[in-house]
This record gives structure tokens, sequence and C-alpha cells, in this order.
């Protein structure tokens, strides 16, 4: 059943009022916004017809229309880009705030890392993050510990003692050897992977608690590439669709209708979570291999990972001071000539943001053309190196004022915590991909302090908030959001007839002139960054006004933008905080029609409010 309201304001105000506040010749602060560049034609200065201050406590409230549970997934993939971190954090159970995480410590076999964590000063952390390596089921990551697929909870467990979310790094890909890629059409071996998959969601399901997927990193990379009998790289692919990987053949009972592809296996893995594990956060992790930058964002893409929920950029798998000696362990990994394997300078740290960009912000080159991403999710960077800086790369060797190897990526990261949350990132996990690299136990600083508990310390005195984005509307009226206010006018919050994204939109059809849908919060949404606004699509039929009012409070509504929407064509609307004034924060949202014919229609969809 659709969820409807109608309002006759002429039976709620007096006539007085009524003239007042929703017929011509209002006064008040108006100002007519346009929409961005790319969708309706340049806007006028309408005649407005609003008043700037309108007091509502006698109009009589309706039943409210409640939204819905969230649905963090969904909201990720519909809000506006850029804007995701702060959902994610939410998700997660998280503060608003960049996160931060440890992973492989290789502190001591006999004991978690997390055991061994408080020993080094770290008490508390965000992110755990943990291998699952292998896909044997009497060898692999569901054997370590009794009964089979112990090992998540454990991790689960180990997590929840230093106040953290797990993140499992799947990484079964690598199990008949790393960048061998000639046994995914093997049925029998990808049967075996596919049921530790499924193992690892109901383990996370099993937990009640939400969870973090790395799936796979490097693999992506390695099936771009095209290799020789020799292991000569030949060529490239181009189509994730025409890369061969058992997926319905080795596991029909989740995937029957997914084809056998690199697509089909992003898809099947993410049906997969949906169905075990609603509270698993999928990252798909693009390579970052040096040959594949500027070819691999359009990969990603047609692979499907933007239907995910997170992307893990990765910085390196080991310290810079050991490529840099060319350590018998330092020169293949992470890839050959990556700028990872250099003690990075400051385009080396522009470059690594302007890459990551092409899955979150977009980017602007040096004429100031923008390009926008291949989609848009919230970033984590992941295993990044624990190494200290310092003008000599390293022996191997820790001293009480160095680490094995030098590197300075902790370093920039958590002094610049800024310029990471400004491109949508919501994390970064720090750990080390060799047991020879830098870790908890050797980051000495070149004061004798450990890097990362004075570099944690420092930034949670003052940490970097995340860019996020309030869902008022997507296919329903989001959590905390009543359809309870109104006038003149028929509103249906799930309308098919015309939508933008999604299954519905909010479509109001107005009674007589000046008609207004009414949205209000159960508590008042923070309204007061620099770079706050109100986003939403629009649609009408023909040329029509619009209103668009903000309140800060229940009964008080000030500031008003017109907004002019062209016909029969969906237009993106963002209006800053800045031309509303210094609202603070909103509690109601009314959206009104500026036409003084007595019978017009409108539609609205993906509306948010954006910090």
């Amino acid at each position: 059943m659709k969820n409807r309201f109608a309002v006759n304001i002429k039976k709620l105000l007096p006539s007085a009022l009524l003239s007042l506040c929703a017929l011509p010749g209002c006064g008040g602060n108006k100002e007519t916004a346009t929409g961005l560049p790319g969708t309706a034609g340049a806007q006028t200065n309408a005649s407005q017809h609003l008043s700037a201050k309108v007091q509502f406590s006698t109009l009589d409230q309706l039943p409210p229309i409640t939204g819905a549970a969230p649905d963090y997934h969904s909201l990720i993939q519909q809000a506006p880009a850029g804007k995701q971190a702060g959902l994610l954090a939410t998700a997660l159970g998280k503060p608003n705030q960049m996160l931060l995480g440890l992973g492989t410590q290789f502190l001591l076999d006999s004991a978690s890392d997390a055991s061994m964590m408080p020993s080094y000063g770290v008490t508390k952390i965000d992110i755990y993050d943990q291998y699952l390596n292998g896909i044997d089921p009497q060898t692999s990551w569901v054997a370590w510990n009794s009964p089979t697929g112990a090992y998540a909870s454990k991790v689960a467990s180990d997590a929840e003692s230093v106040g953290a979310v797990p993140m499992y790094t799947l990484y079964q890909m690598a199990s008949q050897g790393d960048g061998n890629t000639t046994w995914q059409t093997n049925t029998a071996l990808m049967t075996q992977y596919w049921n530790n998959v499924r193992t690892l969601f109901q383990k996370i399901q099993a937990t009640g608690k939400p969870a973090l997927v790395n799936v796979e990193p490097d693999f992506w990379g390695y099936i771009q590439r095209i290799y020789n009998e020799s292991g000569a790289i030949t060529g490239y692919q181009t189509a994730p669709g025409k890369v061969v990987i058992s997926v319905a053949s080795a596991n029909s009972s989740d995937c029957y209708d997914q084809p056998n592809t690199a697509v089909g296996m992003v898809s099947c893995m993410i049906s997969m979570a949906r169905k075990y594990a609603p509270g698993a956060y999928l990252g798909i992790p693009p390579s970052g291999f040096p040959d594949l930058l500027a070819q691999e964002p359009a990969f990603m893409q047609q692979l499907g990972a933007g239907k995910a929920d997170f992307v893990v950029m990765q910085t390196s798998d080991r310290d810079a001071g050991c490529y840099l000696t060319n350590a018998p362990n330092c020169r293949y990994a992470g890839g050959r000539g990556d700028v990872s394997q250099t003690y990075w300078n400051t385009s080396n740290f522009l470059r690594a943001f302007s890459q990551a960009a092409h899955y979150t912000t977009g980017s602007y080159d040096a004429a100031g053309v923008y390009t926008p991403p291949v989609y848009s999710l919230p970033l984590i960077w992941w295993q990044t190196p624990m190494g200290t800086p310092a003008s000599a790369n390293g022996t191997g060797s820790a001293t009480p004022t160095s680490s094995p190897w030098r590197d300075n990526r902790m370093d920039y990261f958590l002094n610049n915590p800024a310029q990471l949350t400004a491109i949508n990132t919501v994390a970064v996990v720090f750990g080390s991909g060799a047991s020879s690299q830098s870790n908890l136990s050797n980051d000495f600083t070149s004061a004798g302090l450990h890097q990362f508990v004075t570099l944690q310390t420092a930034y949670n005195k003052i940490p970097a908030n995340l860019p996020t984005a309030v869902a008022v509307y997507t296919d329903n009226l989001a959590s905390g959001w009543l359809g309870d206010w109104g006038w003149n006018a028929n509103v249906d919050f799930s309308s098919t007839a015309t939508v933008w994204s999604g299954s519905n939109a909010m479509n109001i059809s107005t009674t007589s002139a000046y008609g207004a849908v009414g949205l209000s919060s159960a508590t008042p949404i923070a309204f007061n960054s620099p770079n706050a606004a109100i986003q939403f699509w629009a649609y009408s039929a023909r040329a029509l006004p619009i209103v668009l009012i903000p309140c800060p409070t229940e009964n008080f509504c000030n500031p008003n933008v017109t907004l002019n929407l062209p016909a029969a064509k969906w237009t993106y609307f963002s209006i800053p905080a800045s031309k509303f004034g210094n609202l603070g924060a909103i509690k109601r949202i009314n959206i009104q029609s500026n036409s003084s014919n007595e019978v017009v229609s409108f539609a609205i969809d993906q509306l948010f409010i954006v910090n």
C-alpha cells in the first residue's frame, strides 16, 4: 500500500494567515538557485510567493508516515558522490571521524596481534584486520580453529577486545600461488573457494555485529594482465566479462544465475554477503599496479566493483626503505616500478590521492576540467606501511631511534588527515605484508617513541570529521523522518510514475495554489559545516518554480530558495548552506510549488543533507 497524505490548508488556517504566507506578495529573504552544470538550462529570477517567516504551530499534524530502518548498503550507493564516508562509519557503529585500524603485525606466533597490542601501548583501535588464506578444507583458514570456520569468530572476538570492527582480508585466490590465475576455471577448486566464502559470511552473521571484508587484493590486477607461457606480460584484458572464472558451475546453490566470469564472481560475492550477512560491508580493491593505472578504473567499473560498499586503496605492502635497498623480500612485491616502492614526497601523495579520486569524488585537471568518478564509494587505505621517517633507508634491524626500514606514509596521513577525508576516506589501516617490515614492536621514531601510539594519541585529540550525507528520502522516507507536514497537496512517497534512481520517488500533486510537502526529522540535523548543502533531484512534466524551505526548528522557517524546474527533465540541485544564512541545524524541510495554478505535479528523489 502506498503512503499518501492530503492536506487542505484552507481548512486548517485562518484566511489571514493563509494570505500572509501562501499567496503572492509575501516578502522575505529569498534567492533563486540554479541546477548544476550539465542538468537544466539557465535559471531565471521567477516571482516568489513565500513568507520569510511562517508559523506552523496552528497547522494540525497528520498521522505519522515514518521512514524505514536504514539500509546502509543502499544509502552508500544512493548518497551524493564523495559524501559516503560518514554513512559507512555509522553503519559500523563508529563515530563520524576518520577511523584508524591495524592489520597483521607479526608480533608473536603463539598469540593474536590483538592480545599483544596493549604491550606496545595500544588499547583501542577502530578496525582490526586479519588475512584469510587458502581454500583446502583441511589446511586453509577454515581449519585453523575448531569447529570449521571458527577462526573468523576468533578474529571478531579479538577485534572486540580492542574496541574494533573486524576486517577480513579474503586472500583465497592466491592459494595456488600469488598471481597464478590458471586454476580459476577448475570447478573442484572453486567449489572449495565458494564453500569458504559461505562459511565466512555465516560466521559474520553469527556475531550479530558489522564487519568489513576486503575481497581478494591484487587478484583483480592479475586478471587484467595477459601472460605468455614464460610469465611475461604480453597484453591486457579490458573486458572483465571475458575473464572466465567458475561461479555458477562451482556454486549453483547461491549463484546459479551468475555468469562464469569475473563479473559474475563479484556479483556472486556481493549477493552472498547480502543473503548470509547483511552486516558485512565489502570492498573490491583496485590493484594499483603501475602498468594498469590508466585502464584500471574502467575495468573496475565494468567488473561491478562500484556495487560494493567501499574501495580498498593499497599504499604498499612493504616499507619504502626495504625497496630502496633492494632487499631480497622487496624486489618484486607490490608491483614492478610502482611508486609505492619509493619514499614518498608531496607529489607522490597527491598522485595517490588523484588515482583514488577515480573511485570516489572525481577530480579536476590543471585546466580546471572535472572528470567524474567511474563510481563513488568511501575509501579505506589498507596495509599502509609503519616505518618511520628517516634520512637513511634502514638496514632491516630496528634501533632505539629508528624502525627497521624507513617510510613516511603513516607520518603524512596522520598529520594531514583532512587531505584524506576531503576525498571521502573513512579509514586508514596500518600493517605490514611481511614479518621483516616495521610493526608496533619496532616503529621507533628519532625521539625513541613508538610512532603509531604517538600519532594516534595526537590524532584522537583533534580527529578529522568525515564527509557524510544524511538521507531524507531515497526510495522511501529515511529512518527518523516523518511526512506529517504539508498543505494543499496529495503526496505519494512510493510513486513509480517518474523515478530518478531506485524504485520509487516522492510525487507531490497540489490541490490548490502553492501546495507543499513538509518533512520533519525526529532530531535536528547539523547544518553548519562550510560545505553543508541540501542535494536532490527534481522533475516536473512542465516548467515549474518550486521553493525549498529548510527550518532550523519545528515552528520557524525563514530563508528560502526558489528553484526553476525545466519541462520533462530530471534536474540535480545542490543548495549550499550559505544560501540560507546561518541555520546551524535543520529540523524540517518544506518543498512548495510556487505556481498559482491550482493543479500541478512534481517529483523529488534522492534527497540528502550533506556535511
